[in-house]
């Protein structure tokens, strides 16, 4: 009997328990039930197997047909012989989703020669599902899918510095795209106002286009072959943000202009260094005293 420290810990074979419990096909049913009734004492029971010669799965016994059945009545006859099983080269998601579908408390481990190694009990189901989707948020804001709180320095580096350039490289693009129409800035001083505006919205987007994609990938949603199409989808969805855009447009047309300050009210300026020429400033007319008519 293979062990699962011989598989890949991702895989079905390095997931699966090397105890089951399987009975020949040639057996009957009243010794089956005896055999039953003895292991049941000593460990749970989820599923009984029954195997050829030569271990090979050939179906699963449901307990209800199993007391039914007449007692000299081979397992052959009474087995179900559509059994779902999962290979043992099988990568985790693979085989939580397969528990998922057919709603499984077990899954039967099989080689190529359908030869019945062992099984994937719902605990280990469920401790796959935690990793998976550990695994599945920390890809999705950068870091390594296998990095931990104490993880080491060059470790980490190792795993997030690849998608850091990528940050940067397309926040200099930004940059660049705002250097365009810089002179246009320049002139209306209020458009940098709504820079960071612009760059949140975008960065929501984006955020919300990922998230629904990862998830699409988890739960196995979106194939290879569906890659295009969900593309095309997400980029038909870019000018969600047209309604936000229409309301930051408005804003300043609804932004009442300042009055210039009173001169009766300002400050005494203070005092002057004797060295530097005193320049009169222009007057100005202010709404709180009427202004003169020009003679």
């Amino acid at each position: 009997m293979e062990t699962p420290d011989a598989y890949p810990p991702e895989s079905a074979g390095g997931m699966m328990s090397s105890e089951f419990t399987a009975l020949p096909k040639d057996l009957a049913v009243g010794e089956a039930i005896e055999r039953i009734r003895s292991l049941g004492r000593k460990k749970p029971l989820y599923y009984v197997y029954v195997t050829d010669e030569g271990n090979r799965l050939q179906g699963v016994l449901a307990m209800r047909d199993l007391v039914l059945a007449d007692p000299q009545t081979p397992l052959e006859s009474v087995m179900l012989k559509e059994v779902v099983s999962a290979p043992v080269e099988t990568d985790r998601e693979e085989v939580v989703r397969l528990a998922a579908k057919y709603d499984y408390l077990a899954i039967p481990v099989v080689d190529s020669g359908n030869r019945l190694l062992g099984t994937i009990h719902s605990a280990d189901l469920l401790q796959a599902v935690e990793e998976e989707a550990s695994e599945d948020i920390q890809k999705m804001f950068g870091a390594g899918g296998d990095e931990q709180v104490f993880s080491p320095v060059f470790f980490s580096l190792k795993k997030r510095l690849p998608w850091l350039q990528v940050n940067l490289a397309t926040a200099f693009l930004a940059a660049a795209v705002v250097g365009l129409f810089e002179n246009t800035i320049a002139r209306i001083t209020a458009l940098a106002v709504f820079l960071p505006v612009v760059a949140g919205q975008g960065g929501n987007t984006g955020t919300q286009t990922l998230a629904v994609v990862i998830r699409g990938l988890a739960l196995g949603e979106v194939e290879k072959g569906l890659a295009g199409e969900r593309g095309t989808r997400e980029c038909s969805r870019g000018p969600r943000p047209v309604p936000s855009t229409r309301v930051c447009a408005r804003l300043p047309f609804f932004r009442r202009p300042r009055p210039l300050p009173c001169p009766a009210r300002r400050r005494a300026p203070a005092p002057l260094h004797p060295c530097r020429p005193l320049v009169p400033a222009p007057r100005r007319s202010c709404r709180c005293s009427p202004s003169r008519p020009s003679r």
